[in-house]
């Protein structure tokens, strides 16, 4: 009798597995395992199947995947990984939950459902050997990958595994740095590239020894009480340059350092618009550390004079002020992006992170093909940041993104602020200006910004913003998710989850997205973290919390309409009709004939709304006619 013939293929195969589990379940077993399920249902589950894998296996504590290509194994198993490390955030360490993933590619052999062979098995000893949040893959994925992922990666040797003739080639993967990037590269490589290798290290070798001054004294005196791990500040570089207007070049150096800085594994760095609120006042750095909580303190300056730049920088002990790093570099206008990098490269080794720096996001993309054109578009940025944005501001914005449009089509940054100005537009109800219009413009420039530039999370902030104002919750949660996958420091990243998570009438999660915002963010805007939390209380029915926090956002901003709408409904919820009464007259005043009665408001706003009637039965409360 012929032997049955055995049934194998090539593919790339996912195992994941849960660090810890045993600890996990005899310290909670309930809570741990409906926690897996959790992960396993709104996460692992949508994600295989964004990427088109098919899941074989799940046990207790981990799930074996298959998928046709290497490089949906790996994008999948990066972005869940990602995705995990924000859902346990707030989770304390030792109750977290975190997984090893182990990913191959090679022949299996199929038998009914499940797959066998050593495809798998080399699969579950990389997982094993993975660090816990790691994506550790094989040598023959890597040769797949290259530069096709934009993920850079970490050589880890070879390992002789059980049950394995031949030794194992094994990669770390980094998501946080450059696309193709090899760090530890074998000494196998080819002997031309060898060489390309040696000759750009030894380049940057030489340039750091020439333009950096460095002080080898560690901190000492401690960290300011209350301060986190690897936390640090950005203030914002001083302007030598004689001329005000140069000013947004040395808020594009800072804002693009605090972005980079925000990319280093374990760091915590506090947002620009707070940073940026210490702007141009004689402020200590002993006394910022102490004010904002953090180890570190970052100053320096800038001097452009035509084509040159000069930037100092120092890195500061936020305890004692001494000095720990000092540099001074000089640079053609044209090498800027390479300067910012270099910058940011130096203060995570003096930080003494892991040899992943944080990459500059403008040699990630590249630089720009017009400079004149980011040149106007980092103009018009600076401004949005500022506290008050009032029409003027965002008239002289739109003007500059639209000038660098001009100069080139394909400017992201440009598009990004176009999505916002429009955004702004429809929810401040701009006279001559249609709310529907401007809705579609913001979705319009934001798909632009992000099909521009992927890798921005602003772009994908804007996107779940104009999707938010569409009424497209999970649409908004994906762009907003995106956002913070690509900077988990990014404060307005938290906001837009927020406000997706809002309109889906997930309100607990989106007080506790609200309250990381502030956490990053303690100073700019504090009106909108006390609106949103307000909003969610009101639809929790803490109807007297919602006016604690209304109240807050009302002290802050007195004319924002909103703020009056919610504090109307919920004193009205609370029984305490004449002052919802009064609170509501101040609203219709300012909402100056639109949106004054329930009906407009259904209209405007119920689509929106996850629950409006609720809404709607309070403002009925507080004397607000139907129609």
């Amino acid at each position: 009798m012929a032997a049955e013939r055995v049934q194998r293929r090539l593919a790339a195969i996912f195992v994941a597995d849960m660090v810890g589990y045993s600890r996990l379940m005899e310290a909670d077993e309930e809570g741990t395992i409906a926690r897996q399920r959790a992960h396993l249902k709104e996460l692992f589950d949508p994600k295989i199947s964004e990427h088109d894998g098919r899941t074989v296996k799940t046990t207790g504590d981990g799930m074996l995947v298959e998928f046709a290509s290497v490089v949906d194994a790996v994008r999948c198993a990066v972005e869940v990984q990602q995705a995990m490390a924000e859902r346990e955030a707030d989770v304390p360490d030792n109750r977290r939950i975190r997984y090893r993933v182990g990913v191959n590619l090679g022949d299996i052999v199929i038998e009914g459902d499940d797959i066998l062979g050593d495809g798998v098995n080399v699969a579950a000893r990389l997982e094993a050997l993975a660090k816990p949040g790691e994506v550790l893959i094989s040598g023959t994925a890597f040769d797949q990958l290259k530069n096709k992922l934009e993920y850079g990666y970490r050589f880890q040797g070879e390992r002789k595994v059980k049950n394995i003739a031949e030794p194992v080639r094994m990669y770390g993967v980094l998501p946080d740095s450059d696309a193709g990037t090899v760090l530890g590269e074998p000494r196998w490589l080819p002997v031309a590239r060898r060489k390309s290798t040696w000759a750009a290290g030894a380049a940057l070798m030489f340039v750091v020894a020439g333009a950096t001054l460095w002080q080898p004294w560690a901190p000492t005196g401690g960290p300011p009480v209350g301060a986190k791990r690897l936390s640090l500040v950005v203030l914002p570089f001083t302007n030598l340059s004689g001329d005000p207007r140069q000013d947004y070049f040395a808020d594009a150096i800072t804002e693009d350092l605090i972005s980079d800085l925000s990319r280093i594994r374990g760091a915590f760095v506090i947002a620009r618009s707070t940073s940026f609120t210490y702007k141009g006042k004689p402020v200590s750095a002993k006394t910022v550390a102490r004010q904002l909580k953090v180890r570190y303190v970052l100053e320096g300056s800038v001097r452009r004079s035509g084509e040159q730049v000069r930037v100092n920088a120092q890195l500061i002990d936020g305890k004692s002020g001494a000095h720990i790093w000092s540099a001074k570099i000089d640079r053609a206008f044209k090498n800027v992006f390479a300067l910012q990098s270099e910058i940011t490269g130096r203060i995570a080794a003096v930080l003494k992170v892991e040899l992943l720096e944080a990459e500059s996001r403008q040699s990630k993309r590249g630089r720009p093909a017009n400079l004149k054109a980011w040149d106007y578009a980092v103009q018009g940025q600076v401004m949005l940041h500022r506290v008050r944005l009032g029409p003027n501001v965002l008239s002289d914005a739109k003007k500059l993104f639209e000038t660098a449009l001009k100069l080139n089509p394909n400017t992201a940054l440009a598009w990004e602020g176009l999505a916002f100005i429009h955004f702004a537009a429809a929810t401040r109800e701009i006279p001559g200006v249609s709310v529907l219009n401007s809705r579609e413009l913001a979705l319009k420039a934001a798909q632009k910004a992000v099909s521009l530039d992927p890798r921005s999370s602003n772009a994908h902030v804007v996107l779940g913003q104009a999707f938010f104002w569409k009424g497209q919750g999970e649409r908004a949660i994906t762009a907003c998710e995106r956002a913070l996958a690509l900077n988990r420091n990014n404060d307005e990243a938290h906001i837009c989850a927020a406000q997706a998570n809002l309109i889906l009438g997930r309100f607990a999660k989106s007080i506790q997205l609200v309250k990381k915002a502030q956490l990053l963010n303690p100073r700019f805007r504090a009106w909108r973290r006390n609106f949103y939390i307000g909003i969610n209380r009101f639809f929790l029915g803490e109807y007297q919390n919602a006016v604690i926090a209304l109240n807050k956002a009302k002290a802050d901003f007195p004319r924002q309409q909103s703020v009056h709408l919610y504090l109307a409904a919920s004193l009205a919820m609370l029984g305490r009709t004449d002052e919802a009464r009064t609170v509501l007259a101040t609203y219709t005043k300012l909402a100056r004939g639109k949106r004054n009665t329930i009906a407009k408001l259904r209209a405007d706003r119920g689509a929106v709304m996850h629950d409006f009637e609720r809404l709607a039965e309070a403002l009925r409360r507080a004397g607000m006619p139907e129609r």
